[in-house]
């Protein structure tokens, strides 16, 4: 994104969450500061610890914390990069993080997921553009990249990532792909020119405001506001005091 800013004329911000992980946070906040201050780019922390609660405190609270943290990222980037005046959010999912999403879905038979499962999204009430760059590249050519640049970046995983079915459909995408060469590829533009198109289908519902935050939901009060009293205990709070008679 830096060399396109200079090349093509456009102005770059970074954005970092803090999602409070004990260990992990801190490192890759720092390599992210350092990359920031290196090549002159301004940058915005966004501390989950702000809104009340981190993921360290989701867990045993919640079983799913990998799906949780991706309601959690989309939150905070959305508001962040729309606070920031952005007209395009950029994230850095690779080749490896879509399909793996793509293969979860269709395992699940989640169509509505398929349907939405898109390289750019437009522009929407409250929600800001945004475009996955790198979703044509695996993410051992990123890696190869960083390598061969010799670029700092945090080789430790997420302590919650061990076991979760993200990395694994990743593991069975790679052993198809060290089978098969370019079958990663194939399967990319496959879904994006014949299957995607096919599973254009019509939006169930509005997006709406959130009574707790304001943000776009589909729902009354959103998933982050959900979590974020899940976690806060503000909704079993609100449980203890309207007792169930007849229980």
């Amino acid at each position: 994104m830096y060399d396109l800013s200079e090349r093509i004329g456009i102005e770059v911000v970074g954005l970092t969450i803090d999602l409070g992980i004990a260990g992990y946070s801190n490192a890759y906040l720092e390599v992210a500061k350092r990359h920031y201050e290196r090549l002159s780019i301004p940058y915005r922390v966004i501390r989950l610890r702000d809104y009340g609660f981190t993921v360290d405190e989701l867990v045993g609270i919640r079983r799913n914390v990998c799906s949780a943290c991706g309601v959690i990222k989309r939150y905070l980037l959305n508001r962040a990069a729309r606070e920031e005046g952005a007209d395009v959010l950029a994230t850095g999912h690779n080749m490896d993080d879509f399909l793996s999403v793509l293969l979860q879905a269709y395992i699940r038979g989640d169509l509505e997921t398929l349907a939405k499962l898109s390289p750019k999204l437009p522009k929407a009430d409250g929600l800001v553009a945004r475009v996955k760059p790198l979703v044509e590249t695996p993410e051992r050519d990123v890696l190869a990249y960083a390598l061969l640049r010799e670029l700092e970046y945090v080789e430790k995983e997420c302590p919650y990532a061990k076991g979760a079915t993200s990395v694994e459909y990743k593991m069975i995408l790679n052993s198809l792909e060290d089978r098969h060469p370019g079958i990663k590829f194939q399967m990319l533009r496959a879904f994006m020119s014949r299957i995607q198109p096919a599973l254009k289908i019509e939006k169930k519902g509005f997006l709406r405001r959130c009574e707790e935050c304001g943000e776009p939901s589909s729902r009354n009060v959103c998933q982050f506001c959900r979590l974020r009293k899940l976690v806060t205990g503000e909704a079993r709070k609100h449980l203890s005091s309207n007792p169930v008679s007849g229980m």
